[in-house]
């Protein structure tokens, strides 16, 4: 009995010594260890994988260095959107792939928010290619804010269908190897460079994205200031551009006049917050879209063309142009968009074309044909007098005509608060209606003074109040050399930054605030503002109305008057950096006498009297 007990024990050491070696030596059937167990640390492979998955360790099993080390295996195809080392993140500062690894399913999250990571070693190890699940590199790189340099030029991007916040707030400044990767498979890149901010630069010239349907914030609040080759994306398929380019600071120059957005049906904050001051739009297909909401918000864009547009579908037009720069926008006779134009900009209705005066009278093609009508009239006597001043109720009465048809109904008011401005008179509704949009201040004694000679600096800053600029800019350094401590300095330096005033060179580059306005001075300032501008005689019309005392083409307010004193139809044309019209035929001048009775409504403008 003793024998046999002492020979049991010893059979059973034996068998546990051989399950130890059987373990350590990886022969047990289900287990696989590619370093020694002490080493080891977890894996980076899939959840539904139990061989060949990637082992980690850290290096020198040594924590305190932050590095890890991925042995050969699989990765990727993780139930977790976390990445594999989310509880080390404030450890790891690098990651290197000692050997090959082939990527299953999705690497979503594979590096997702370590911080500190600030190299990743071998990465050309990754293979991409069986890379084709929902999932695809969602937030792959997505908060490695100490993340600066990578090179993915091996990866075979192929089957890749998703890239949802790929590079999202990285710290990358260097992206190579990415200019040719084959994006043919891609059908998101929601957020993918959103929130870059140290990377300036991308080459997206050759991404097949023909396939592409989300683009939804894909460069907001990155640090991009070019984008080579985005001009020829293929859009055809993207139903969703949100916020596509929204805060990008940087970017002041951007083509996407060639996008096919037949299949658009949201653009809410498209160009929101962005300094682009120049958008080609015009050609865009819109019938599919519903929401513009926070289209241009807060934009630096001054002029737009969106006359083709068709809003058919549009519902959501809400907080479209607020605050945006905006000061000249043409759309079409329809278009919802009209509903939201900012009071204080150039609104131009597109119209159809009329026959012009050639000899065939057959309507000018391929080009928008807009109209103008007259401001400033003239005498029985054939005189238009430039060079006389003109009083305040003169120029209220020019923007009671020149605002919009809509605007002027929103803001129309036959009461004001001033003694000497009542009913009876025939320019009542004029000042009680411009007052009311806030172009307008009444003396201290509360009178609005009518027939005063309007100064310079006044009417400076009815233009620049207009302009969305309630109180003007602060400026370093004046704009002229005798505004400095006047009341209007802010409006006067806001408005020479802008172009819509000019100076006097003599002694100094000098404004004279203070100095009655001329009419042609007031044709000057309203014409810059409302883009009334032409370059030489050939964009006028032989039938047009002139004057004796306008006649010399050489004189500085020649234009600007002939401009002021005419109705007209005209389209635009570019001559270098500026657009000029191009009159294409005299129309009738609208009678705004029945604006100026007690009795007047704003509807009555379009009845017969």
């Amino acid at each position: 009995m003793f024998r046999g007990a002492v020979r049991t024990k010893c059979l059973h050491r034996v068998v546990c010594m051989l399950l130890v070696v059987v373990v350590i030596c990886g022969l047990l059937p289900g287990i696989a260890f590619a370093v020694e167990p002490s080493q080891m640390q977890g894996r980076v492979g899939p959840d539904d994988v139990t061989t060949d998955y990637a082992p980690w360790w850290w290096q020198n099993d040594d924590i305190g260095a932050g590095v890890v080390e991925v042995g050969a295996g699989n990765i990727g195809g993780r139930s977790s959107t976390a990445s594999p080392w989310a509880d080390y993140a404030d450890n790891i500062t690098k990651i290197i792939f000692t050997e090959p690894v082939t990527g299953v399913r999705d690497l979503r999250g594979l590096f997702f928010e370590l911080s500190n990571l600030v190299e990743i070693e071998g990465i050309y190890n990754i293979d991409t290619t069986g890379i084709n699940r929902v999932g695809g590199m969602n937030n792959m790189f997505r908060g490695t804010s100490s993340l600066i340099s990578l090179d993915l030029g091996a990866w075979d991007m192929s089957n890749v269908r998703y890239m949802i916040g790929m590079f999202r707030e990285s710290g990358i400044t260097e992206l190579t190897g990415t200019a040719n990767w084959d994006t043919s498979s891609v059908t998101t890149m929601d957020s993918i460079f959103r929130d870059t901010i140290n990377l300036t630069s991308l080459d997206v010239s050759a991404w097949d994205t023909s396939n592409l349907q989300d683009i939804r914030n894909i460069f907001r609040e990155s640090g991009v200031t070019e984008l080579i080759g985005i001009e020829n994306w293929n859009t055809s398929e993207v139903a969703t551009m949100e916020g596509v380019f929204r805060g990008t600071s940087n970017l002041t120059s951007l083509d996407v006049s060639a996008w096919d957005t037949s299949s658009v049906t949201t653009m809410e904050s498209t160009f929101r917050s962005t300094v682009l001051m120049d958008l080609e739009l015009e050609n865009w297909d819109t019938s599919s879209v519903t929401n513009m909401s926070n289209m241009f918000r807060d934009s630096s864009v001054i002029t737009l063309d969106l006359s083709g547009w068709d809003t058919g579908n549009l519902g959501n037009v809400n907080e479209m142009f607020t605050n945006a720069e905006l000061q000249f926008l043409i759309v079409g006779a329809d278009s919802l968009i009209q509903t939201v134009a900012p009071p204080n900009i150039a609104l131009v209705i597109a119209d159809t074309p009329r026959p012009s005066d050639n000899e065939t009278d057959e309507p000018v093609q391929g080009l928008e044909i807009l109209e103008r009508q007259a401001y400033l009239f003239g005498a029985d006597d054939g005189l238009i007098r430039p060079n006389d001043d003109i009083t305040r109720e003169e120029v209220a009465t020019i923007f009671f005509q020149q605002i919009t048809d809509d605007m002027r109904a929103t803001y129309w008011l036959q009461e004001n608060p001033f003694p000497d401005v009542v009913p009876e008179n025939r320019f009542n509704n004029a000042v009680s209606t411009t007052t009311n949009v806030e172009l307008f201040n009444g003396f201290p004694d509360g009178t609005f003074a009518p027939d005063r000679l309007i100064t310079r600096a006044e009417m400076t800053a009815v233009i620049v109040r207009f302009m969305g600029q309630a109180y003007g800019m602060d400026f370093a350094e004046d704009y002229f050399n005798d505004i400095y401590g006047h009341w209007a300095a802010g409006y006067i330096n806001t408005a020479a930054t802008n172009g819509w005033v000019q100076g006097h060179y003599g002694l100094g580059y000098a404004f004279y605030p203070d100095s009655a306005l001329t009419r042609a001075e007031a044709a000057a300032m309203v014409n810059r503002v409302f883009g009334r501008l032409s370059e030489n005689f050939d964009d006028l019309l032989p039938e047009m109305q002139t004057w004796t005392d306008n006649s010399n083409e050489d004189a500085w307010f020649y234009f600007y008057v002939q401009s002021a004193t005419n109705s007209y139809s005209f389209t635009l044309r570019e001559s270098g950096d500026n657009v000029y019209e191009s009159w294409v035929n005299i129309i009738p001048a609208r009678n705004w006498e029945v604006l100026e009775r007690p009795d007047s409504v704003p509807e009555d403008i379009f009845r017969e009297f």
